[in-house]
């Protein structure tokens, strides 16, 4: 394969199978597709409204081919929308918001298809985050455990491994966090029920 930065006018081509015999040299060509199409859109709440002013440096869209190429986007807070450029093809759409914000994302990527050339707009929806679960992490001893990582899940571990994602559900939430010198942690979560690992 080859890899482009991000921010590249051109996406990486498909992977190619190549087999060379001893002492024999293969030519390809690795045709690149210029990025001349758009993914753009609005950060929303579950109501639809537009989020703005919020700290662009703690939310990420991240857009990914299926050919293996990946694209990260522009992000406008003042205005709460997003623009990645991108050539033809099958593009996931996948995004993070640090709880801190005050939001947070869906876990599911959104899938887009585009012609050379065609603009498509999608929505990306914030949950708010107005609630917390926090707690302590112990040895067995009682001694206080720094640095361990808490996952907080709306599945149970056992789902989550066998469970396929339903497209389109706003229920699936996945967060974490270390815990700090004392082995506290407090993680900001939507109002809802959870698996705590």
């Amino acid at each position: 394969s080859v890899y482009l930065s991000s921010d590249s006018k051109y996406a990486s081509p498909s992977p190619q199978s190549v087999t060379v015999l001893s002492g024999e040299t293969k030519k390809i060509a690795l045709p690149i597709k210029k990025n001349d199409a758009e993914i753009s859109g609005f950060f929303v709440d579950a109501a639809g409204k537009v989020i703005l002013n919020f700290d662009a440096s703690r939310v990420k869209v991240y857009v990914s081919s299926r050919a293996g190429a990946w694209q990260n986007a522009t992000i406008d807070s003042v205005k709460g929308s997003f623009t990645a450029m991108v050539s033809e093809g099958t593009w996931d759409v996948g995004y993070w918001a640090d709880a801190q914000t005050g939001y947070v994302s869906q876990a599911q990527d959104i899938e887009v298809k585009l012609l050379s050339g065609e603009k498509k707009s999608i929505n990306l929806i914030l949950t708010k985050a107005n609630s917390a679960i926090a707690g302590t992490v112990k040895t067995a001893d009682g001694k206080a455990l720094a640095n361990a990582w808490v996952s907080v899940d709306s599945r149970s571990y056992s789902t989550a491994t066998y469970t396929e994602y339903t497209p389109g559900s706003t229920s699936l939430f996945i967060a974490g966090g270390s815990t700090d010198a004392n082995g506290a942690f407090k993680i900001a979560v939507p109002a809802g029920s959870y698996f705590v690992h």
